[in-house]
Formats: C-alpha cells, structure tokens, sequence
C-alpha cells in the first residue's frame, strides 16, 4: 500500500458453475466500498446463522455498482448478491444460471461543508 500496511478484510470463495467451477480463491481488499460490502456479507451471515444453523454458507453471485467521483471518475464497488443459503457440505439448492448484469447506480454527490 503507498501509506504503508493497511487494514484488509477478506474470505474464501468457490466457483460452483461454469469454466471456473471448482477454483477457490482469496478475496482481499482494503478499500472503503471493499470492506463495507464484506462487512454487509458477513452481517447477513450472522442474520441467517441464527435463523438457521444448518445453511450458514451464501452462494453469491459478483455483481458491481459505481459512483463518480470528483477526482478519480468512475469509482467500482463489488456487491455479493445472495442467490442461496447452504450447508457447510456445500450441499443445498443450485441457484439458477443467470447473467450477470452490470447494476447501475446514480452518481453519488458530496454534500458540500
């Protein structure tokens, strides 16, 4: 990082359909729309654990959503879209195969001081 060591937040993911289906990767990031999307992740994780033990693990699908901003344009952040909740075994139903399209969002603005 430029301003030295920074805090990241991350967790593991499994591809479950597609050329991919079967890799597993690490997903770190340390940016603010990064961590707040892992955060928001991990609170619905915790909402369905105590609703139901059984099916702690979300099958997600990455989407995406930007903002403009005022120095550095077009600002991506990811979004984890729940599509299935399953057992630790991996075991549950297949979410559908669906495209992905790119979620558009308008323009944040600053307000001003």
């Amino acid at each position: 990082a430029k301003r030295g060591w920074e805090l990241q937040v991350g967790m593991s993911l499994k591809c479950m359909s597609g050329e991919d289906k079967g890799l597993e990767v690490v997903y770190n990031v340390t940016s603010v729309g990064g961590k707040r999307a892992v955060q928001k992740l991990a609170l619905d994780i915790a909402a369905q654990v105590e609703k139901d033990q059984t099916k702690p693990v979300a099958v997600v699908r990455l989407k995406k959503e930007h903002y403009t901003h005022k120095s550095y344009g077009r600002i991506y952040t990811p979004i984890f879209d729940i599509a299935a909740w399953v057992g630790l075994d991996g075991q549950g139903p297949a979410p559908a195969a669906e495209e992905a399209a790119p979620v558009e969002t308008p323009a944040r603005r600053r307000r001003g001081a």
